[in-house]
This record gives C-alpha cells, sequence and structure tokens, in this order.
C-alpha cells in the first residue's frame, strides 16, 4: 500500500507552497467550472499534478457541476500509481470542502482511517468523498454516512457556541 502524508490547503496556499516545496510530491488541484487554473512555480520536486474542475456542490445545479464518477476514477488511478512521493497535496479553493472530501476517501483507501478530515476546520463534501471511495473499490453504508454527517454537524456547532 502507498504510505504518503496527506495535506489538504487552499488554492492560494498552494500556490505559495510551489514555491517552497522541497521533497518529492504530488499535487491534485481542484477548481472550480469558472476559475482559472492556478499558477504553480515549476518545481522539479512536484512530480505529478492531476488537474480537476467541478464546483462545490453535491449535485449539478446549474451552472455549478458537481464532481463526476470519472473524476473520482481519475484520482484513484492517479494515487495508486505514485510512487516515492513523500506528500499528496490536494487543494481546492478554500480547501475546507471539495480537497477534504477527497483527502478524506483517500486517508480511507490507504489507511482505513479519514477521521482527520472530519474534523474542523474541514467540512467534506459528502459527494467528493463517496464517489472517491467508490473508485476505490469501498462503499459507504448509510448508517456511516449518518454518522459522519453528525460529526461535522457536531463540529458546526461546536464552533458556532
Amino acid at each position: 500500500m502507498i504510505k504518503v502524508e496527506i495535506v489538504v490547503t487552499n488554492r492560494q496556499n498552494m500556490i505559495k507552497l510551489s514555491y517552497m516545496i522541497n521533497n518529492p510530491c504530488a499535487l491534485i488541484s481542484i477548481r472550480g467550472t469558472y476559475d482559472s487554473r492556478p499558477k504553480f512555480k515549476h518545481n522539479s520536486n512536484i512530480k505529478r499534478i492531476l488537474e480537476l474542475c467541478f464546483d462545490d456542490v453535491e449535485e449539478d445545479r446549474y451552472p455549478e457541476l458537481a464532481m463526476r464518477y470519472e473524476d473520482a476514477v481519475a484520482i484513484a488511478n492517479f494515487v495508486k500509481s505514485l510512487k516515492d512521493i513523500d506528500i499528496l497535496y490536494i487543494h481546492c479553493e478554500a480547501g475546507i470542502s471539495r480537497s477534504a472530501g477527497v483527502a478524506a476517501a483517500i486517508s480511507k483507501a490507504l489507511t482505513g482511517d479519514d477521521t482527520y478530515f472530519f474534523e474542523r476546520p474541514f467540512c467534506p463534501n459528502m459527494n467528493c468523498y463517496k464517489l472517491t471511495l467508490r473508485a476505490f473499490g469501498l462503499d459507504v453504508t448509510p448508517m456511516e454516512l449518518l454518522r459522519l454527517d453528525n460529526k461535522i454537524n457536531e463540529g458546526i456547532r461546536k464552533e458556532l457556541e
């Protein structure tokens, strides 16, 4: 199994990081339908980049497009092909929802544990989570989804108190 540190961040921070990365890494870059491509510095330590384009929605809501199963398959294939990589960076615009959903599923597939990505400040996009899990050949039960949803809502409630 692949051993890699998974780091979730936002678009602006990832652009800054691209200037400072000094260990072999890979990057999953998620942008919205109408967002421009991030301008990362060419850095020889960024060994591979997977660029995806979908919005932070659970299902299509014109004009926004949700993640597709094909995106999740691309993610699973990308991760399975990684070699000699210390860190996998995953970013979306805010680094909270889409990237956290993808990261949680990758973590679950690689280690069996997704707990970290269901803690604040993350609020995983559950469509991204479910599709990516499925692309890795895993499934999530309705009871598990309910537990995760309750965990997210509990974190939000605590933050509002």
